[in-house]
C-alpha cells in the first residue's frame, strides 16, 4: 500500500479520517484510515471505491457538525475519473465519509489538484488547476449545490 497527499478531517466521536492518495498501486480509488485516538494510532488503511482517482491530489475538510436534527457535513473534491485528470467534483457526506451520496460536477474535462476552505457564511470556498496545469480557477458554492450523486453522468 503506497499513499501520499494526505488530508485529515474531525469526525464524531472524537474520532480523525485520513483521506489518501493511492500512488503506486493498480487501484484507482482514494484509501482512508481513522484514528480514534487523536491520531496516536491508525486503524487498518483502506480503498474506499465511492471515492474513484486518476492519483492525484485532493481536498477534504469538515463543513460543519451536527446540530440537532441537522447532519453534519464532510466534504472532498478531486478529479473523479479512474481515466486521468478530469471532472473535478465536489461530494459531500452526512454520516462522517461512511457514505457519499452528495455531489456536483464542479470542472467537465481538464481538472487537477483542488483544495478547499469553509468561509465563514458557510460557503465552500475552492481552487483547481485546469487547462493542462496553466490555469487556476477560484469559485465559491453552498452545500444547497450538491445533488444526488445518481443525477451526475460521471464514468
Amino acid at each position: 500500500l503506497h499513499t501520499n497527499e494526505c488530508e485529515l478531517a474531525a469526525i464524531s466521536g472524537h474520532k480523525v479520517m485520513l483521506n489518501m492518495r493511492n500512488h503506486g498501486s493498480t487501484k484507482k480509488e482514494r484509501a482512508i484510515a481513522i484514528s480514534e485516538d487523536g491520531g496516536e494510532t491508525w486503524g487498518e488503511t483502506t480503498w474506499e471505491p465511492a471515492l474513484p482517482e486518476p492519483q492525484c491530489m485532493a481536498s477534504f475538510v469538515r463543513h460543519s457538525w451536527p446540530s440537532g436534527d441537522k447532519p453534519g457535513l464532510l466534504l472532498f473534491s478531486n478529479p473523479a475519473s479512474r481515466e486521468g485528470r478530469k471532472d473535478l467534483v465536489l461530494r459531500g457526506s452526512t454520516d462522517d465519509g461512511r457514505t457519499w451520496p452528495l455531489a456536483k460536477l464542479v470542472q467537465p474535462g481538464d481538472a487537477a489538484y483542488s483544495h478547499m476552505a469553509i468561509l465563514p457564511d458557510g460557503a465552500i470556498a475552492m481552487a483547481y488547476e485546469t487547462s493542462a496545469y496553466g490555469k487556476i480557477v477560484f469559485i465559491t458554492l453552498r452545500p444547497g449545490d450538491l445533488e444526488p450523486l445518481s443525477e451526475l453522468p460521471l464514468k
